[in-house]
């Protein structure tokens, strides 16, 4: 497709970063690394070295700004909090999505240049750095690109092995720099995440004709359900190798302790006040 890069061009002439959280799933409000990625939009495009960002979260669900407009949003945010799920509308694109401690969430935090406009080249990039992590750990899956129907989040760059998705992407652009995001389905059971964006959109109101497609429980697999190599750390690792063998890395670290805590705090309270309100 014209526009499109790979992604080791990401790894040209520059140091990365890699904050890696994933060893220890997240339990608290699932605004906390989306805040994180979009600090770090400011600070890449400030001159800072791209960043990989790896993390998960025990019990969450994050929608799409889309799902937010929803005619009964609000009850079914609700309806999922009193579950026990962190809920949030993230600021990028896609729709609702349910992480648990078998999805393993990437960011690729990079640099763009000066006017570019071609959306589709880190969505491209990306997808290709998944499907080379996941070789890394089994090859013989045969990944295929493209929205798979019925499933949850569908995009042009979905993943998937078979016809049963197991990764979407997204990605928040700013002037400057770009995070582009992943969520893989790599442990547990897919078609039950899948089940809970269904539940999401009926109480919603999305399953009319003016909503989301409707979601197919069988659309959806983790990669754990293909092959027995597939585990999260080992795919977590296969990411920072996939860093480490292509640029020099400045700073490695396994915690958000780096960050400013009244800066994140803000930065959560911003995103819900223009996402998260009614």
């Amino acid at each position: 497709m014209q526009n499109e890069i790979g992604f080791e061009e990401w790894f040209r002439a520059r140091p990365w970063r890699i904050l890696d959280t994933s060893g220890e799933p997240l339990s608290g409000d699932v605004a906390l690394p989306f805040a994180v990625d979009e600090l770090e939009c400011a600070n890449v495009a400030a001159g800072a070295p791209p960043l990989l960002h790896l993390w998960r979260h025990r019990k969450a669900l994050v929608l799409g700004l889309r799902d937010r407009r929803l005619p009964r949003a609000s009850c079914a945010m609700e309806a999922f909090r009193r579950e026990g799920y962190s809920v949030m509308v993230r600021n990028s694109g896609g729709a609702v999505v349910p992480l648990d401690e078998g999805v393993l969430n990437v960011t690729m935090v990079v640099p763009l240049s000066a006017g570019g406009v071609a959306v589709r080249r880190e969505f491209a990039a990306m997808a290709e750095a998944v499907k080379a992590a996941v070789g890394r750990l089994d090859d013989g899956l045969g990944i295929d690109v493209g929205e798979v129907a019925g499933s949850y989040c569908p995009g042009d760059f979905d993943l998937s092995v078979g016809g049963r998705k197991f990764c979407g992407i997204a990605q928040r652009r700013k002037l400057g720099a770009c995070a582009v995001q992943a969520f893989i389905n790599v442990e547990g059971d897919g078609a039950a995440r899948a089940r809970a964006a269904a539940r999401f959109y009926r109480t919603a109101g999305g399953d009319g004709p003016d909503g989301p497609v409707p979601v197919r429980p069988e659309s959806t697999a983790g990669l754990a359900e293909w092959s027995g190599r597939m585990t999260v750390a080992g795919l977590a690792e296969a990411f920072r190798n996939l860093v480490r063998e292509r640029a020099a890395v400045r700073r490695e670290a396994h915690d958000y302790g780096g960050y400013d805590r009244e800066l994140l705090a803000a930065m959560i309270g911003r995103m819900k006040a223009r996402y998260d309100t009614d």
